[in-house]
């Protein structure tokens, strides 16, 4: 059995590692990251180090879509890596113009010859 003092200690030692949560609506999954709506813009998450939650219940990489809502937890270390993008729109046209807007890359349904968005 643990300690009061041995787990107060380890609880002081292990608050600062997290940074606090972004939270907001996914407006894409990528290779670069999770793309985070939140309000005058988005964010670029590393889904690598992120942990992401749902209503309280952490949720993988591969079960995240567009339209939901989650906080996405993020190692301080890793909080330079996050990237501000004013218009996720633009951002996703221009590094992703065949990306189908949504799911995890690999995941998606594909249309027509395979190329995505149902060209022929």
């Amino acid at each position: 059995m643990k300690s009061p003092a041995r787990t107060a200690i380890f609880a002081l030692l292990t608050t600062n590692l997290w940074a606090q949560p972004y939270a907001g609506s996914i407006y894409g999954v990528y290779p670069e990251g999770v793309l985070i709506n939140q309000s005058g813009g988005a964010i670029l998450v590393p889904s690598q180090y992120a942990t992401f939650q749902m209503n309280g219940i952490q949720i993988q990489y591969s079960q995240l879509s567009p339209g939901q809502n989650v906080q996405v937890f993020l190692p301080q270390q890793y909080m330079p890596q996050v990237t501000r993008v004013s218009d996720p729109y633009a951002w996703q046209t221009k590094y992703h113009p065949e990306h189908p807007h949504g799911g995890p890359p690999g995941l998606m349904k594909q249309h027509g010859n395979g190329r995505g968005r149902g060209h022929h």
